[in-house]
């Protein structure tokens, strides 16, 4: 059996100001990509990664009246 990388976005919520935040746990993933959507249609880059556990912070998540993330395996 092989071993799978993976990427886990968990432990969301908002911060006292508004900001919403989340942590990345990545396995076997070397560099990452953060991105997030208003319309599934458009993804918009937030931020690039190589830590096996990052602390996300999105304090432009007040401005929009939803917003959707993800963080995808990216090669520089």
């Amino acid at each position: 059996f092989d071993w799978m990388p993976g990427l886990q976005l968990s432990q969301w919520g908002r911060t006292p100001g508004g900001a919403f935040q989340f942590s990345v746990t990545a396995a076997g993933v070397p560099n990452y990509l953060i991105e997030a959507t208003t319309n599934f249609s458009a993804w918009l880059p937030l931020n690039t990664n190589s830590a096996g556990y990052f602390q996300f912070l999105d304090s432009a998540a007040p401005g929009h009246p939803w917003r959707f993330y993800r963080a995808r395996p990216w090669l520089p």
